[in-house]
């Protein structure tokens, strides 16, 4: 299942901060597609809860998008009406993780 691959199975790092998730940061996925809790280290709370659908993760009031996949994975989350801006995060689970 490409979510697992995708985003569960990665250790993601901020490298785009905003005013939501700060540079640094570590950004987790759990749950299943149906689903998915994110949190974001520097936050207290998780974003709120979304869907996986066609590659993209969805949410009330944002979505997380692979931007890349080689040399590394890299993901952006953007929010609705500009609340708490965007950021990007990098994969660095280390190895090869670009697409094979």
């Amino acid at each position: 299942m490409r979510y697992e691959e995708d985003y569960k199975q990665r250790l993601w790092i901020v490298d785009g901060p905003s005013e939501t998730c700060t540079k640094g940061a570590v950004v987790t996925f759990e749950g299943d597609t149906d689903d998915v809790k994110i949190q974001c280290s520097s936050e207290k709370q998780p974003l709120g809860k979304g869907k996986y659908v066609d590659g993209r993760i969805e949410g009330e009031s944002y979505w997380i998008d692979i931007i890349e996949r080689k040399p590394r994975y890299k993901i952006e989350a953007k929010f609705k009406n500009h609340i708490g801006g965007s950021w990007t995060a990098e994969d660095t689970s280390g190895g090869n993780s670009g697409d094979k």
